[in-house]
C-alpha cells in the first residue's frame, strides 16, 4: 500500500505554488516517532557494506507490547523478513504477539536487573505500554498509570536471554522496560554484541537521562547518532567506517549552558534597567541611552565593559575616577539583580562548560554566578560575539568536540550551534510570562518582577507543563495578590490573629507569611484545622477547640466557600459577642446551592453571615481553583487535646496513590515558590498590588481565559475523583446530620 504524502499538497497549497510531477509517498513505519525508519536507514548503509541479506538480520525486543504498534521491530519482520525474539512480561499481550509475529519466538519473561528473584511483580496499567515491575515509573504518569492488577512473572537476565538465543549474532536490540532500560543495561555485559540498540530513557523520571545513557553506552564501545521526542538510538562504534566522516572517539558530547538568561537573570529583567540605575544613583540624566548608544558603537568586534566605558568617557568627558565609579556601579547593580534559573542550574554537572557572548570581565561573572549558587570553578569560554557568528561552533568542531548545548537564544545558541553539527537544546524560561507580561503592559514593573524571580527561583521540572502554566500564570499570583489584600485588611481593622481555614488556605498562608516576613509586618497567622464536616458536626471538642481561637479581633481566611458551613459552626458556638470577621476570597453565591445548605445545615432561611469577598463565583472556575491548591492530607474530622496543644484528627486521604504524589510534588513547588518570594518582593511591589488590585485581579482573569487547554489537561487528570470525593463527603455530611 502506498499513500501519498498529505503535508506537500498542504503547504504548496498554503504558499500558492503547483507541486512537481513526482509522486512523494509516505514511507511506512510503525514505531512511535520513527524510530524504525531511523534503524533502517543505519542498518541498510552497513548491511549493504559488508554485503548482507536483509532477511539475515536478527533482532531482540525487550518490551514488545504491541506486535504492531509503536514496535521498532516490526518493518524489520514484514519488509525485510527478518526474524528474532520478542520479550512481554504482561501475559494478556502474548496472544497478539503470537498471532501477528509468526517468525518470531513470543517469550513472557521479564527482563529484570540483579537483585530480582526468579520471579517478580508486574504492576500492570489501564494503559498497558506503561506496565512496570517499577512501581515508582508506573505512578510518575499521574492519572495515565492507573493500576489495573498485579501479576505474577519470572526474570531472566538481559545477558542470558541473548547468551541463549543469539549466539550466532544480534543486529538490534530494542529495549523498552519503563524506566529500568538504564539499570538493565548497565549491568549487561553483552556477550553478543548488538550493531544498534534503541532504548527509552524516560527522561521524566531518570534525572539526565541523555547524559547516564551515553555514559554507560559509551563504556560499552556504543555512540549516539539519533533520539526522538521518547528513544535514544545507538551504534557499535567499531562497526562505523573508519575515516574523516567517522564520528570523534568522545565517549558523549561535551554538556554547555549559555550563561546569561539560561542559567542566571536579572531581577530587573532588561539590561536598560541596570542602565537606569545607575544613572540614577549617579544623578547622572541621559545616562543610560549614552551607556546603550556607547556599546552599540563597539559590538562590532571583539569588546569589553572597559572598551564601552572608554567609547562613554570620550562621548560624556567623564573624569578617570568617574568613569571607575560608574563602571562599578553597574557591576554592582548586576550583582544585585542575580537570580538563578534553578531547573537549569540543577541540571549542572561537573563536567559542564560554561559558553557565553558577553562583555562582562571574567571575575565579574564568577561573582554573579557564585551569588547564583553555581559553582565558580567550571571552565568559561568566553567571547563577546563568538556563538552569534558560529566563530565558537566551528573552533569546537574542528577540535572533534561535540556539544550538546543549553541555550535561551534562537540564533546564537541554537541555528548557529546547529549548524555546527552540535546538539542545541532552547530553554526560555527567562521570557515573560503571559501574566507577567501583561502587568508589565499595564505599567506595573515592581510586581511582575518579582513574579518572574520567583518563578525562576523555584524547581519545578518535576511539575506537568501544562500544571506549571496554570500556576505560575494564574493561581500563584492569584494566591499573592488574595494574601496582599488580606494582610491590608487585618493591619486596618485591628486584627491581631488570622485563622486560614484547612486544607484550601494552606498554601495562601504560606504567601500571607511571606508577604509578612519580608515587609516586616502583618498580624500573625495560624493554620486553623477545620473541614465542613467538623464545622457542622456540632462535635463538643471541636466547638471548643474554636471557642479557644475565636475572638473579635480573629480573622477567618477561606480560599473559597459559600460560608454556610461557617454559620452552622457560629450558631452551634452561639456565642456573638465573640464572632470572628470573615474573608472568603471567592465566594460562591448561586441561589440554588444557598438554598440547598441552608436546608441541610439545617440554618435560619434568615440568618447572614458577613463576609469580605475579594472576587465572586464568575471570576474562574471554583473547582480549578481547588485543584490547584490541593494539599497532601486527609480531611479534618475533629480535634483532640493533649495538655494545651489540639491535634488534628484527620480521615484517610482520599485521592489515589498516583494522584496523592502528583498533589506532594506540586504543594512542594508552592512551599518552594513562597520562600523565593520572601527574598523578591518589596513594599514597591506590594504597594502597586494594593494600589490597583482590581486592575491586577482583571488581568489575571484575562490570562486563564487563555490557558482553557491547560485547565481542560488539569480536569481530565483530576477532576473525576475531585468530584467522587465531593459525593462521598456530602453523603457523610448528611449520615452525621441525621444521627
Amino acid at each position: 500500500m502506498k499513500l501519498e504524502n498529505p503535508w506537500i499538497a498542504t503547504q504548496c497549497q498554503s504558499h500558492s505554488v503547483q507541486p512537481n510531477g513526482l509522486t512523494t509517498f509516505l514511507q511506512e513505519q510503525y514505531g512511535q516517532l520513527g524510530e524504525d525508519l531511523i534503524l533502517e536507514a543505519v542498518l541498510k548503509t552497513i548491511f549493504v557494506r559488508e554485503g548482507r541479506a536483509d532477511d539475515s538480520l536478527r533482532y531482540l525486543e525487550v518490551g514488545a507490547n504491541h506486535p504492531i504498534q509503536t514496535s521498532n521491530t516490526y518493518l524489520f519482520h514484514r519488509k525485510w523478513n527478518a526474524r528474532g525474539v520478542l520479550v512481554e512480561a504482561n501475559p494478556q499481550l502474548i496472544d497478539a504477539l503470537q498471532q501477528v509475529r509468526l517468525r518470531d519466538l513470543v517469550l513472557n519473561v521479564a527482563v529484570a536487573p540483579t537483585g530480582q528473584g526468579p520471579e517478580v511483580d508486574l504492576v500492570v496499567a489501564e494503559h498497558s505500554e506503561l506496565s512496570s515491575v517499577d512501581p515508582g515509573h508506573v505512578a510518575s504518569f499521574g492519572s495515565k498509570g492507573r493500576v489495573a492488577r498485579t501479576v505474577r512473572v519470572p526474570t531472566i537476565r538481559l545477558d542470558e536471554l541473548i547468551s541463549i538465543h543469539f549466539a550466532d549474532g544480534l543486529d538490534l536490540l530494542s529495549i523498552d522496560i519503563e524506566g529500568l532500560d538504564l539499570q538493565v543495561l548497565s549491568e549487561a555485559r553483552l556477550p553478543v554484541r548488538p550493531l544498534c540498540i534503541v532504548a527509552e530513557p524516560s527522561r521524566h523520571y531518570q534525572a539526565d537521562a541523555e547524559k547516564r545513557f551515553a555514559t554507560t553506552l559509551g563504556d560499552k564501545g556504543y555512540v549516539e547518532v539519533a533520539r526522538t521526542e521518547y528513544n535514544l538510538v545507538y551504534i557499535d562504534r567499531s562497526r562505523l567506517p573508519v575515516g574523516k566522516s567517522a564520528i570523534p572517539p568522545f565517549r558523549q558530547p561535551l554538556e554547555t549552558f549559555d550563561i546569561f538568561d539560561t542559567l542566571i537573570a536579572r531581577h530587573c529583567v532588561s539590561p536598560t534597567a541596570i542602565f537606569e540605575a545607575v544613572e540614577r544613583q549617579a544623578d547622572d540624566p541621559g545616562f543610560a541611552t549614552a551607556r546603550a548608544a556607547a556599546e552599540r558603537n563597539v559590538e562590532h568586534g571583539e569588546y569589553s565593559i572597559a572598551d564601552i566605558y572608554r567609547t562613554l568617557q570620550i562621548q560624556r568627558g567623564y573624569s578617570d575616577e568617574t568613569l571607575h565609579v560608574l563602571m562599578q556601579t553597574e557591576l554592582n547593580e548586576e550583582l544585585a539583580n542575580v537570580v538563578p534559573i534553578a531547573d537549569n542550574v540543577a541540571r549542572l554537572g561537573r563536567d559542564a562548560v560554561l559558553i557565553t557572548d558577553m562583555y562582562l570581565p571574567p571575575d565579574a561573572i564568577r561573582a554573579l554566578l557564585k551569588a547564583a549558587g553555581i559553582a565558580t570553578d567550571l571552565p568559561i569560554i568566553q567571547t563577546s560575539h563568538g556563538k552569534r557568528t558560529g566563530s565558537v561552533w566551528r573552533t569546537l568542531a574542528q577540535a572533534g568536540v561535540e556539544c550538546h548545548h543549553l541555550g535561551d537564544s534562537r540564533h546564537s545558541d541554537h541555528d548557529t550551534c546547529l549548524h555546527h553539527g552540535m546538539r542545541p537544546e532552547l530553554h526560555n524560561a527567562a521570557a515573560l510570562s503571559a501574566a507577567e507580561s501583561r502587568l508589565f503592559d499595564a505599567g506595573f514593573v515592581d510586581l511582575p518582577r518579582a513574579l518572574r524571580s520567583m518563578r525562576l527561583m523555584t524547581r519545578s521540572a518535576a511539575i506537568p507543563q501544562d500544571l506549571l502554566r496554570l500556576q505560575f500564570e494564574f493561581n500563584l499570583p492569584l494566591l499573592i495578590t488574595f494574601a496582599a489584600l488580606v494582610r491590608r485588611h487585618a493591619l486596618s481593622h485591628g486584627i491581631e490573629r488570622v485563622l486560614f481555614a484547612a486544607r484550601d488556605g494552606l498554601h495562601l498562608k504560606l504567601f500571607y507569611d511571606a508577604l509578612c516576613d519580608a515587609l516586616g509586618s502583618g498580624a500573625p497567622a495560624t493554620y486553623w484545622h477545620t473541614s465542613r464536616v467538623a464545622r457542622t458536626a456540632g462535635d463538643p471538642e471541636y466547638l471548643d477547640y474554636c471557642r479557644a481561637n475565636f475572638s473579635l479581633t480573629t480573622l477567618i481566611v477561606d480560599l473559597c466557600g459559600t460560608g454556610a458551613s461557617l454559620l452552622r459552626l457560629f450558631e452551634d458556638l452561639n456565642d456573638d459577642g465573640a464572632r470572628p470577621q470573615t474573608v472568603l476570597c471567592q465566594k460562591l453565591d448561586d441561589p440554588a446551592q444557598k438554598e440547598s445548605l441552608t436546608r441541610d445545615y439545617r440554618l435560619d432561611a434568615d440568618a447572614k453571615l458577613s463576609v469580605l469577598n475579594i472576587v465572586d463565583g464568575s471570576f474562574c472556575p471554583n473547582e480549578d481553583l481547588e485543584m490547584l491548591n490541593y494539599v497532601p492530607h486527609g480531611m479534618l474530622q475533629s480535634v483532640m487535646r493533649i495538655g494545651a496543644e489540639w491535634f488534628p484528627v484527620r480521615a484517610p486521604y482520599e485521592f489515589d496513590a498516583n494522584l496523592r504524589a502528583a498533589v506532594a510534588q506540586q504543594h512542594a513547588m508552592i512551599a518552594d515558590a513562597a520562600t523565593h518570594l520572601r527574598g523578591v518582593i518589596n513594599s514597591a511591589a506590594v504597594a502597586e498590588l494594593e494600589g490597583r488590585c482590581e486592575d491586577v485581579l482583571h488581568r489575571l482573569q484575562a490570562v486563564v481565559r487563555t490557558l482553557e487547554p491547560q485547565q481542560r489537561a488539569l480536569r481530565a487528570t483530576v477532576l473525576q475523583q475531585h468530584r467522587s470525593f465531593e459525593a462521598q463527603t456530602r453523603q457523610r455530611l448528611a449520615a452525621a446530620r441525621s444521627r
